[in-house]
């Protein structure tokens, strides 16, 4: 009976201890797995008391905090560039375009109803392109080009064609150009374009596709000369395809180390579907006060970029980048250690007479900013609207975007 109480006496005592020292039952989970490891060489021991020993060992075992497991590197966080496999491409010559037959018989003709005017020429060259078809003629010696401009509406219907433009200088050939608007319109295939010779051999990291020219030919564009971009047009114009185009050529061409993207689309669908790719500094914007503090923004790295540069002695993005690479293979610096290259930043706002009636003179201040020294920084604007208005597109905005489309 004495035993029994003093059996209890140490359990209550020893309980009271863990209860006010709980940095003991560590030791004790320690000590305890010390001895199951000693006793587990005993295979008699063992074989009694085994099924019973790992009951005591997780009541006394102490839960670890949990800790966040590091993300898996799968293959799709190394897609950044966007597959132009993936856009569609016409495989055959588009049933749309004019053929040969057609063409020769047009050149035949065009020349027969100048003749009726008095106006004798040869058809020397063919440029079939998407939209219209030119015809190249080298007039008689001693004919005025202006003779045939007089002639376009009455030539055009000879021809039963809606209109007839006379291009009179084709730079470096001495013909004048008839451009007569095909039948039918041919769909021009983006995926052609981006897997042009221009386009893939461009040297430039903000090379843009825009489409094909009268002639056919893919016209690829440098928007780091441009330096920023206006595109003005009605509603149903082609304004947010030709947005489309711009964008998915940069991100085919260049990684988001390169280039970032912010875009401010207060339709809140033309641009939403770009939301998340990883050329995206900030999520597709569509509040007009988050606009001005982003416009805000890119101001405030322009003014940092300028100084990097100055301290730097260079007087663009491009040298300061290029000096930054020779710097790094020189010194045999790590990626970690060296200084970070500078990303060109291509601002996209949609509808941008929205923008302007919402927030106004502070919106202006802020792009004429842009617009006015952002060039050298690396910092270009694409703004799209219906209307290029004074109201809109101001005066000083205007002299600073020279490229409009």
């Amino acid at each position: 009976m004495v035993g029994f109480s003093l059996l209890i006496l140490c359990f209550l005592s020893c309980a009271s201890i863990l209860y006010f020292d709980r940095s003991l039952i560590s030791t004790l989970n320690n000590l305890f797995n010390n001895l199951l490891k000693y006793l587990s060489s005993f295979k008699t021991i063992f074989y009694w008391f085994g099924p019973i020993l790992p009951k005591f060992q997780n009541n006394l075992r102490i839960k670890k905090s949990p800790t966040l497991k590091p993300r898996k590197h799968t293959k799709q966080n190394d897609e950044t560039y966007a597959e132009i496999k993936l856009l569609d491409k016409s495989d055959q010559i588009d049933a749309r375009a004019p053929n040969q037959k057609q063409l020769k018989a047009r050149a035949i003709e065009i020349e027969r109803h100048l003749l009726d005017f008095g106006i004798k020429v040869r058809v020397v060259a063919i440029r079939p392109g998407p939209i219209v078809t030119r015809f190249e003629l080298q007039p008689e010696a001693g004919m005025k080009a202006s003779k045939i401009t007089s002639l376009s509406k009455d030539l055009a219907r000879s021809l039963s064609v809606t209109s007839v433009r006379v291009v009179e200088v084709i730079p470096g050939k001495s013909v004048v150009g008839l451009e007569i608007p095909n039948t039918k319109r041919e769909i021009v295939r983006l995926g052609e374009v981006l897997e042009s010779r221009s386009y893939l051999q461009s040297s430039s990291a903000l090379s843009v596709a825009l489409g094909k020219d009268i002639a056919g030919h893919p016209v690829i564009v440098d928007l780091a000369r441009m330096p920023h971009l206006l595109v003005a047009g009605t509603t149903g114009s082609g304004k947010s395809v030709g947005l489309n185009t711009m964008i998915l050529s940069l991100v085919s061409k260049t990684s988001p180390e390169d280039l970032r993207m912010i875009m401010i689309d207060p339709k809140m669908l033309e641009l939403a579907v770009y939301d998340g790719i990883p050329h995206l500094l900030t999520p597709v914007v569509t509040d007009m006060k988050d606009a001005a503090n982003a416009l805000r923004w890119c101001v405030m790295e322009m003014e940092r970029r300028y100084q990097l540069m100055a301290k730097a002695g260079v007087r663009n993005i491009a040298n300061y980048n290029a000096k930054l690479v020779s710097q790094k293979k020189q010194m045999n610096l790590l990626d970690d250690v060296a200084e970070k290259t500078l990303p060109y930043i291509v601002v996209i706002a949609d509808e941008y007479a929205d923008l302007m009636m919402v927030v106004g003179k502070k919106i202006e201040q802020l792009i004429a900013r842009i617009a006015q020294k952002a060039r050298a920084a690396g910092i270009h604007l694409v703004l799209a609207t219906q209307r290029p208005s004074v109201d809109v597109v101001t005066g000083l905005i205007k002299a600073n975007i020279p490229t409009r489309i």
